[in-house]
């Protein structure tokens, strides 16, 4: 798995990248955790996407705001 990232727009884009679609529930938690044990103040706002590699678009998306605490 491949993952590409960058800081656009006010945003956080995460590119995850693997010869299957990767698994959107396991992976975004994954980021999620990460980014907040990070505490990168300047990041709010985080747009992950999942894609199987050679694919044009991503298989799914999702946005989430690391500012707003969720139940774990």
């Amino acid at each position: 798995m491949t993952a590409k990232v960058a800081f656009k727009d006010g945003y956080l884009e995460v590119m995850l990248e693997s010869a299957e679609v990767p698994n959107q529930q396991i992976l975004v938690a994954f980021v999620r955790k990460g980014l907040r044990a990070l505490g990168a103040a300047s990041v709010e706002i985080v747009k992950v996407y999942g894609q199987q590699t050679d694919s044009e678009f991503p298989a799914w998306s999702q946005e989430f705001d690391l500012a707003i605490a969720e139940a774990e």
